[in-house]
């Protein structure tokens, strides 16, 4: 199964779409990593009982503070976090790759 980072600078956007598409109930990996993700888009995320149906969700090298990740690690899905960039940088957000 292949999964594709999100690597975006709308995650929270995304997040916000995704959580209300019909999709995310056949996938079993949500990968939103490399993005601007933060707390407001993850607590989309823990704001839906659809998300306990993934297997995996991973929200890497996102800005997710501590306080939300520990929330997220008690739902029902195995949330992947690691290089979480929220204290790297004071100011603008950006994903981790771009042109």
């Amino acid at each position: 199964m292949a999964h594709v980072p999100s690597n975006s600078e709308y995650s929270n956007e995304i997040v916000h779409e995704i959580v209300n598409a019909p999709v995310l109930q056949k996938i079993k990996v949500l990968d939103i990593s490399l993005g601007n993700l933060t707390d407001e888009g993850a607590e989309i995320l823990l704001n839906s009982s659809v998300i306990n149906q993934l297997d995996m969700l991973n929200i890497s090298e996102t800005y997710v503070t501590d306080e939300i990740l520990e929330l997220l690690w008690e739902m029902d899905v195995r949330v992947i976090a690691e290089g979480s960039r929220v204290y790297e940088y004071e100011g603008d957000r950006y994903c981790a790759v771009a042109e």
